[in-house]
C-alpha cells in the first residue's frame, strides 16, 4: 500500500486561529472531517494532508468565507514554521543558504513536498511541488500553502512588504479579488506544473533582516537527521507516524 500524506500540524495552525477569530464551530468540523481535535500545542506531531484539504474546503464554504487558502495565510511569516524551521531559516547568512536549509528539511515538513531553484539572468524562480493527488479547488488550497512559505522564507531576507513580479499556481482556478488587492503587480499564472515565484537573483546573497538570538531550537522540535524513509516509507511507517495526533483524543 502507499504510505499516507502527511505533514507537519504546524502548517494548519494558521488556518484554525483565522476560523476561532471568525468563531466558527472549528471541534465539530475536525471531527467530521476525521481529523484530531487537540492540536493547540501540537506543532510538531504529523496530519493526514487529504482529510485536512477536505476540512478547509468544507469550512470555507461553510463560514461563506472566499479565498479562505490566503485569507488565512496572509501575514505567515517564517516564526510561524515553528522553532526548528524559523531557527533553520534565519540563521541562514543569506537567503541563497536559507533556502538550501530549508530544502533540506522538507521531507520532515511535508512528506510529499519538493523544492527546487531555477536562475536566469537576472531573476530566479522558486519552484514547489506537491505529488499528492488533489482536485482543483483542493489544489487551491495546497497551491497558496506552498506560495506562502516561499513567501515568508524570502521576506525575511527582502523585507515584508516584498511582492514578486509573478506567480504561478498549478490549479486552473483564477485568483479571485482578495489575491488581486493584496498582491496587486502581481501577475498570475494558472494551471502550471508546479508552483513558483520570481525573484531578482541578487536577493540571493541578502542576508536576514532579523537575526533572532543564538538558541538550540533546531534540535528542539525534531531530529533533522531524520531520514525521508523513515517519515514517509511504506503505508505502516506513515500510519505509525500520524498516530500519536489521534492519540491525543483518546483511543482512535
Amino acid at each position: 500500500m502507499k504510505p499516507i500524506p502527511s505533514y507537519r500540524a504546524v502548517y494548519l495552525t494558521p488556518y484554525l486561529a483565522f476560523l476561532h477569530d471568525i468563531g466558527a464551530p472549528v471541534e465539530g468540523a475536525l471531527r467530521k472531517a476525521r481529523l484530531p481535535t487537540l492540536l493547540d500545542d501540537g506543532a510538531d506531531i504529523y496530519l493526514p494532508q487529504i482529510p485536512t484539504v477536505a476540512f478547509l474546503k468544507e469550512m470555507g464554504r461553510s463560514q461563506g468565507v472566499d479565498e479562505f487558502h490566503l485569507r488565512a495565510l496572509s501575514n505567515l511569516t517564517a516564526p510561524d514554521l515553528g522553532e526548528a524551521a524559523a531557527a533553520t531559516i534565519l540563521h541562514s547568512p543569506t537567503l541563497k543558504t536559507s533556502l538550501a536549509n530549508f530544502s533540506s528539511l522538507l521531507h520532515l515538513e511535508d512528506t510529499c513536498l519538493k523544492f527546487w531553484m531555477l536562475p536566469g539572468k537576472s531573476s530566479v524562480k522558486l519552484c514547489m511541488l506537491n505529488e499528492c493527488p488533489l482536485e482543483q479547488q483542493g489544489l487551491q488550497y495546497e497551491d497558496w500553502s506552498e506560495m506562502q512559505v516561499m513567501m515568508s522564507i524570502v521576506r525575511a531576507f527582502a523585507g515584508s512588504t516584498w511582492h514578486p513580479e509573478e506567480m504561478a499556481l498549478r490549479s486552473t482556478l483564477a485568483p479571485g479579488r482578495f489575491a488581486s488587492e493584496h498582491y496587486p503587480n502581481t501577475r498570475f499564472h494558472t494551471g502550471q506544473k508546479a508552483v513558483w515565484i520570481t525573484l531578482p537573483r541578487h536577493f540571493l546573497s541578502l542576508p536576514p533582516m532579523n537575526r533572532p538570538p543564538e538558541t538550540a531550537a533546531l534540535q528542539s522540535s525534531y531530529d533533522l537527521n531524520s531520514s525521508n524513509e523513515e517519515l514517509s516509507g511504506d503505508f505502516s511507517r506513515s500510519l505509525k507516524q500520524i498516530l500519536p495526533a489521534y492519540m491525543r483524543d483518546g483511543y482512535p
